[in-house]
């Protein structure tokens, strides 16, 4: 809750208070006797202090939700619960309590079961919850996340992000980030998805993709010689636009077939891939 939102909820209450013992003040001068039986102002005085102090804490608690739109990615850390995982490939986990996943760009990661995790997400993601219990999730854009929960849920999201709650929608508590950063200065100075477990990441400085952003026509430099490629082009909806397949390629021509906008081109061969934004003009 931003600190305008607060300061007027607060003037509201005191508003409200002001206005009761207002009217409480015309009849001061009224004689006890005109009061019920061990009923005097000074009692309506009391029950106006606990409706201030009701409010107030409703107005303390809605506060602790806070727009977070900073967050430093913490390093990989396997333990039965409160664990710490980097997820580089679609995943389904369940039953996981006090975790933290991060989530490389294109990943849907699908949670059967969590409570009190916390989720950061690259660019294109999509996270969907069936059951959780004061989850938080932090995405950067293009990315679907949705709650299927009936528990109230924490989202902090780029615009481009999409958030939606089918059961309870009231539960879901969204703040909008301009952008969201994520400071990787734990993990090497860059995106830990290099170091997952199972799935390696190509090496970000061996890729090469120019011009980008083109009309359309891409060419891209991988470094070095792979035996096998799986290319796929998908809109910031997540729907596939393309893809094919190479063998025994460094250098590639790439040409995007539809309209103008982002879109990303995920890169596999064997266990190695990667994400990268491409814009067409």
């Amino acid at each position: 809750m931003g600190v305008l939102t607060l300061l007027f909820l607060l003037m509201l209450v005191v508003a409200i208070s002001t206005a009761i013992q207002k009217k409480i003040n015309t009849k001061h001068n009224k004689m006890y006797s005109a009061y019920p039986s061990g009923y005097t102002p000074f009692t309506k005085r009391a029950n106006i202090m606990k409706i201030t102090i009701t409010l107030l804490l409703i107005v303390s608690s809605l506060s602790g939700f806070a727009q977070v739109c900073t967050h430093t990615i913490p390093p990989a850390t396997a333990v039965p619960e409160g664990g710490i995982y980097f997820v580089s490939s679609d995943s389904i986990i369940n039953d996981q309590v006090g975790s933290i996943y991060y989530l490389c760009s294109g990943v849907h990661l699908t949670v059967d079961a969590s409570a009190g995790c916390t989720y950061y997400l690259e660019d294109n993601c999509q996270l969907t919850i069936k059951a959780q219990d004061g989850d938080i999730v932090n995405a950067k854009g293009f990315c679907t996340i949705i709650d299927s929960s009936s528990q109230s849920i924490v989202v902090n999201k780029e615009v481009s992000s999409t958030f939606s709650k089918p059961f309870m929608p009231s539960l879901g508590i969204v703040f909008t980030c301009n952008p969201m950063v994520y400071d990787y200065s734990l993990v090497g100075g860059s995106s830990p998805c290099s170091q997952t477990t199972g799935v390696n990441d190509f090496s970000k400085t061996s890729i090469s993709v120019y011009p980008n952003p083109s009309d359309g026509n891409f060419s891209i430099d991988l470094g070095e010689n792979y035996q096998t490629l799986s290319l796929t082009i998908k809109d910031m909806s997540g729907r596939i636009i393309q893809s094919s397949n190479y063998y025994d390629r460094q250098l590639l021509n790439l040409k995007l077939d539809g309209p103008a906008g982002i879109y990303f081109l995920m890169i596999v061969s064997g266990d190695k891939r990667s994400t990268i934004r491409l814009i067409k003009k």
